[in-house]
């Protein structure tokens, strides 16, 4: 080989720099992906703590999922999505299967629940609340789940 031809190898250093680089630029993709995250998330929980008057058209489209929901053979559905921020425990008694998980629901989603206790529940729905995902290890989103198959 050739001076010139041994001067285009890369030293041990160069491919460590590179390997380096690749790794630093992935970390911050994922540091910029995890803040995006993070910003939604907080801005529908400030979305889902403000208050929400149940208009016509909203009255009319949720009656429509339940509707299609039981043409389709179903006899619950998730009403509701929400990040286990919007309970005061962070979902811990909804994890627990605890009876007054109600009790630590905050925003909207204690606006369904009021909902259901005035509306719904006298006309034979139940209502039910579980951790869907489990980010880390921990409660992320809770559902609420509106039933109104048979109760076994």
């Amino acid at each position: 080989m050739t001076d010139q031809q041994h001067d285009e190898f890369f030293t041990a250093d160069d491919l460590r720099s590179i390997g380096s680089d690749y790794l630093r630029a992935k970390q911050e993709e994922q540091a910029r992906h995890a803040a995006a995250l993070a910003e939604a998330k907080r801005k529908v929980i400030d979305e889902m703590r403000q208050p929400v008057t149940v208009t016509e058209e909203i009255r009319r489209r949720f009656l429509n999922r339940l509707k299609d929901a039981a043409a389709n053979g179903q006899t619950s559905l998730v009403v509701m999505r929400f990040p286990s921020d919007l309970c005061t425990d962070q979902g811990r008694a909804i994890n627990a299967g605890r009876a007054d998980w109600p009790e630590t629901l905050d925003g909207r989603p204690k606006k369904f629940f009021e909902i259901w206790k005035e509306e719904l529940q006298p006309r034979g729905y139940r209502l039910s609340a579980e951790v869907l995902d489990y980010p880390d290890g921990m409660p992320g989103d809770i559902g609420l789940i509106l039933k109104w198959g048979d109760a076994g």
